[in-house]
């Protein structure tokens, strides 16, 4: 689904709006914050399904990065717990946004044939980190983390 189909003009964007104002004005703050999340879901996963379980997975591991973080008390912990999800972020990152663009430059300059890999460019891993992070926002409580 595009920004600019008609499916997202008239259905998708109307009905989205609709339940967060329409949850929101009857007081239903967390149910609205649910909504919207799970409107972001559909709207990532309504182009290749298949690619829903690297978002959630995504979204899982980023949440437990953060549980870790808050409760662990040693500070050599936090900075290995900072360093996995760091890492695990970037590698998703890098697969879907630059892996066939190594991979052709190595062919190229390797004079080799790597096979290239018919990957979807997952964009829609921002919206969904900030869609997570204020329905977490009623769960943990946040502070200050030294590492």
């Amino acid at each position: 689904m595009l920004f600019n189909s008609y499916i997202f003009i008239l259905f998708f964007l109307p009905m989205t709006l609709f339940l967060y104002f329409g949850l929101n004005h009857f007081r239903r703050e967390r149910a609205a914050k649910l909504v919207l999340t799970a409107m972001s879901l559909w709207f990532y996963a309504y182009f290749h399904v298949g690619y829903l379980a690297v978002i959630l997975i995504s979204v899982f591991m980023n949440y437990m990065c953060s549980r870790i973080l808050l409760k662990a008390e040693n500070p050599a912990l936090r900075k290995v717990i900072l360093s996995v999800g760091i890492v695990g972020n970037v590698s998703v990152i890098f697969y879907f946004k630059y892996f066939n663009f190594l991979l052709e430059n190595m062919n190229y300059f390797l004079h080799s044939s790597f096979v290239l890999k018919s990957i979807y460019n997952a964009v829609g891993h921002q919206f969904l980190y900030v869609s997570a992070d204020i329905i977490s926002g009623g769960f943990i409580q946040r502070r200050d983390i030294r590492l």
